[in-house]
């Protein structure tokens, strides 16, 4: 008895040997991207009859990463099994006859260590005797273009029209590496539509407000003889949707404040057309004014009423004749137009306090700029003149000033300060009262700053030529890692940038087709190509302090 729960224990011990797969301990740690180091079969195999086909990795896999990161074009079903390094993987359905499939391996996916690889794989072979040799290159042009996704549809045998990518999926898809090249292969002649798409779901397919989409230039041609190279940048996700209203709140008993579920434009707000009434329809309030609560907020907008809001009576907020818009120009729809709300009684003896954080006190860097005071209350916007001093060596200077909003005053120290200076601010808050006539804060804040040096400017000029005549309106972005600078541009032209600093530059050119000034990625339904683009890389312009940098050529 004794004997057989020893040859038991010990069995137990071998199993658990066996399945345990471990890094072998000591020595450096294992850096290396995985490698797939033999496939079934061979690439560009032709008459494959197999259901099958298998990929052994040069080191032990995480697994599950491995799988989620397998996709075939044409698609088919697929099943999976490991032995060891080798994955090989089924196919539940016939391939179909004489047709040419790309398997690919993409770049998520890791070794046991976590390790990436380099880039993504492709495994072709044909059902018949000969391969589609079409092909696609191409480079998507973003910040992190790696695991990100290019779509390919063919449009031979669909109405280009009628092709919607949020319920479509893609003919071909191949994932991005970091430097964003990507290749599309074995392609059968034809035309074909690409798109650059944050596959975040990896449902192949957009959805709004979650997956980044950037269309190509134009649709391409392919065929054995040509092999276009197509740049895609990649923008922000889709939005189709307007905005809806989360919640009305009064804040104060004359300040009410709504909170949207996204930013909203509030230049498309008519106060007009704005209705506060009791619930009984008998008083109506008086809109003062609209404006974002703060400047970094603009999910919420604020209403500052002209008189305070009776604390016996339910309100009614009527937006019904409105059309508010998000910034993206999506209209507000929703049979809820009318919100109830109570109104805040007002603690009378709380004083406001001011958001705004001042520049720390003796600091030496100081930018030559304005200065936003942010208060949490309404204040009374009629403030003395001397209320706001700057002081430069022996001068006194009273500080102009403007009201943003109830609740925002900007100091118009611009225009003031003087580089390499010290100053000092005095701000006389005993002048400021909250609408209902409570000091903010009852005393003189001073602060004593130091302003930047003058910077060293410099001039980078050139020239511009479009040989295609392709556009009549280009807009010209040179940039470093702190500076932009923007020109509009006409085919060719001369141009230049007289105040730019001393950094590493590169640029973007675009043709802006609707001259809004903004780079367009295009629409994915009804589809609409991108603004063509071009960028200098990898190269950087050089600009040195006090040297001028001249005859930049750029063609387009």
């Amino acid at each position: 008895m004794f004997k057989s729960t020893i040859y038991n224990f010990i069995f137990i011990l071998i199993l658990s040997s066996c399945a345990n797969i471990q890094a072998p301990s000591g020595g450096p740690k294992d850096i290396s991207p995985p490698i797939i180091i033999e496939t079934f079969p061979i690439n560009k195999t032709v008459n494959y009859k197999h259901n099958f086909v298998s990929l052994k990795f040069n080191k032990y896999m995480n697994k599950g990463k491995v799988v989620e990161d397998v996709s075939i074009s044409p698609e088919l079903k697929l099943s999976f099994s490991w032995s060891g390094k080798e994955l090989e993987i089924e196919f539940e359905e016939e391939l179909e006859e004489n047709t040419t499939y790309s398997l690919v391996l993409g770049t998520e996916y890791t070794d046991y260590l976590g390790n990436k690889p380099a880039e993504a794989y492709s495994l072709v072979f044909s059902s018949g005797s000969k391969l589609d040799s079409g092909r696609i290159d191409g480079k998507l042009f973003d910040e992190k273009p790696a695991d990100k996704f290019i779509f390919a549809y063919k449009l031979d045998s669909i109405n280009a029209d009628t092709l919607n990518i949020f319920h479509t999926s893609p003919d071909y898809k191949v994932q991005c590496g970091s430097s964003g090249k990507f290749t599309f292969n074995a392609l059968k002649s034809g035309n074909y539509r690409l798109i650059a798409i944050d596959d975040k779901m990896k449902n192949n397919v957009l959805d709004e407000k979650l997956d980044k989409f950037g269309a190509a230039l134009r649709d391409v041609f392919v065929n054995e003889k040509i092999t276009p190279f197509i740049p895609i940048k990649i923008g922000k996700p889709i939005d189709l949707t307007g905005p809806q209203i989360i919640n009305v709140v009064s804040k104060q008993n004359r300040n009410l404040e709504i909170t949207f579920d996204e930013a909203i434009d509030l230049n498309s707000i008519d106060k007009t057309l704005l209705l506060i009434t009791d619930s009984l329809g008998n008083k109506s309030m008086v809109i003062e004014d609209l404006y974002y609560p703060n400047s970094t907020d603009s999910n919420k907008v604020d209403i500052f009423l002209g008189e305070r809001l009776d604390t016996n009576f339910v309100w009614k907020l009527d937006i019904s004749q409105l059309k508010i818009l998000d910034t993206l120009g999506n209209e507000y729809h929703d049979s809820l137009s009318k919100e109830f709300f109570f109104s805040h009684k007002d603690r009378r003896l709380k004083k406001g306090n001011l958001i705004t954080k001042f520049p720390k006190d003796s600091s030496d860097n100081y930018q030559i700029k304005n200065f936003i005071l942010e208060f949490d209350q309404f204040i009374n916007i009629d403030i003395p003149d001397s209320t706001f001093i700057l002081r430069t060596d022996s001068m006194a200077t009273v500080i102009k000033f403007k009201i943003i909003n109830p609740k925002m005053i900007e100091l118009l120290l611009k225009d003031e300060l003087k580089y390499e200076q010290w100053h000092t601010l005095e701000l006389d808050f005993n002048n400021i009262n909250s609408y209902n006539d409570m000091l903010f804060i009852d005393s003189i804040v001073k602060i004593s700053f130091k302003t930047i040096s003058e910077p060293v400017y410099n001039k980078i000029s050139g020239s511009f030529a479009d040989s295609l005549n392709s556009c009549i309106n280009y807009n010209l972005e040179f940039f470093s890692k702190k500076n932009r600078h923007i020109l509009n541009l006409k085919n060719k032209s001369n141009w230049a940038i007289d105040k730019i600093i001393k950094g590493s530059y590169t640029y973007f050119l675009y043709c802006d087709l609707n001259k809004n000034n903004i780079y367009d990625h295009g629409f994915p339904f009804p589809y609409k190509t991108s603004e063509p683009f071009s960028i200098l890389e990898p190269e950087k312009i050089e600009v040195k302090e006090r040297w001028d940098v001249e005859d930049i050529i750029i063609k387009y």
